[in-house]
């Protein structure tokens, strides 16, 4: 049966899960740089201030791409804004990746299952999907915060295909 953890950490130790579950398989979700650090300020375990959470999610980031790159057949990258949006590529290539590795695919949703101890930070999951949250840190997040990350995220953002202001010089 497969098992499924919503854990950014899982990138750092994917090796050591390997070794553990040899048949473990990843889905690197990446989402916009801006909106993780927007996500995650509030809470306990992630960077609170901007400065921190541009390096922290390009580490995060660059290191699922690295693992993608050294375990093509167990390790899949997908934007979760692509998924929101049901962008059929997306779709397609997820779909492929859970085909070729063995998992039947339904329609049916079932309910994810959330342990206590994440309760709190998962607040949104089993609600649906929603589309106003996939920019919401543009009004949340301060001028200040927006253009920082965007010019110390630039070319991992605009590589991924995010929107960056270009800065004035």
């Amino acid at each position: 049966n497969p098992w499924l953890d919503h854990t950014p950490n899982n990138i750092k130790h994917f090796k050591y899960l390997k070794e553990i579950f040899p048949k473990a398989k990843l889905i690197h979700i990446v989402r916009d740089g801006r909106a993780v650090y927007n996500s995650v300020k509030p809470l306990s375990w992630g960077p609170s201030d901007v400065y921190s959470a541009v390096n922290w999610w390009r580490g995060q980031v660059l290191e699922g791409l690295s693992l993608e790159y050294f375990y093509p057949n167990d390790v899949v990258m997908v934007k979760y804004e692509d998924i929101l949006n049901k962008e059929p590529k997306t779709i397609k290539k997820l779909e492929d990746f859970l085909i070729k590795n063995g998992y039947q695919l339904n329609d049916q949703a079932r309910d994810i299952f959330i342990p206590n101890y994440s309760n709190a930070q998962h607040t949104l999951v089993n609600k649906g999907s929603n589309l106003g949250r996939i920019n919401s840190y543009k009004k949340e997040l301060n001028k200040k915060e927006i253009k920082y990350f965007d010019f110390h995220g630039n070319s991992l953002l605009e590589d991924l295909g995010y929107v960056v202001e270009k800065p004035l010089y």
